[in-house]
């Protein structure tokens, strides 16, 4: 194993860096498959790997875990090049079936691997269903803010995010959506749009989210009703 320190001037500091160049170093980049979707089933998995290592990798294990299934594991006969990236598709498949939030995780198991630490992934992905009315979230779990898409329309870095509640006594309890305000003269301008469409009957009232202020646990957040 070979180790490679580089020292960076930083100011009144200087920053070391050290990079452990070995035989074998197997990453993973990105899981490329599946997307958020409808009518989602077994969908295939792509992931995104790199050898970092001074050795062509020609076989390893590739570990997939969805949710609180059982995990799946498979061996990949391919051959990566010291130094290169290549994409490879699972032969299991991600049961996805079930709509709402799915959690992936994927690792790599490289023989004699120098660090593990960049061997593994999480990905969440979500199953789009229309959803009848009364269509109500409390944001009381950070999994709730996962069912929306937030938009920034001034583009100003400030949008909507998921806060946890707390008590009287400081201790968890419950969750909120906040929005902070956008920098002086510039208008807040920012959106929570459900990521499943709401079947809305004839003549439906549709509501707006209600400011909701928590006295014991003085939270502001929002309930959302349609």
């Amino acid at each position: 194993m070979e180790y490679v320190f580089t020292i960076q001037r930083n100011g009144n500091y200087d920053i070391c860096t050290r990079e452990v160049v070995a035989p074998v170093e197997m990453g993973i980049l990105d899981i490329l498959l599946p997307e958020d979707g409808w009518n989602l089933g077994e969908e295939s998995v792509r992931v995104k790997l790199v050898n970092r290592g001074t050795e062509d990798i020609a076989s390893f294990q590739i570990r997939l875990h969805v949710d609180d299934q059982a995990p799946l594991q498979e061996t990949a006969d391919m051959v990566i090049l010291a130094g290169d990236t290549a994409e490879y598709t699972l032969q299991k498949k991600a049961d996805l079936s079930a709509a709402g939030r799915h959690t992936l995780k994927v690792a790599v198991v490289a023989e004699h691997d120098a660090d593990p630490r960049n061997d593994s992934i999480e990905k969440m992905v979500y199953h789009i269903e229309a959803q009848p009315t009364p269509y109500e979230c409390n944001f009381d779990q950070p999994g709730d803010f996962d069912r929306w898409n937030t938009l920034d329309s001034n583009a100003d870095g400030k949008t909507w995010e998921w806060a946890q509640g707390r008590d009287a006594n400081g201790n968890s309890k419950g969750g909120y959506v906040l929005v902070n305000f956008s920098p002086k003269g510039i208008e807040t301008d920012d959106y929570l749009i459900t990521k499943d469409p709401v079947i809305l009957k004839p003549k439906s009232v549709i509501r707006r989210a209600e400011s909701v202020f928590d006295w014991e646990s003085e939270a502001f957040g929002h309930l959302a009703r349609l």
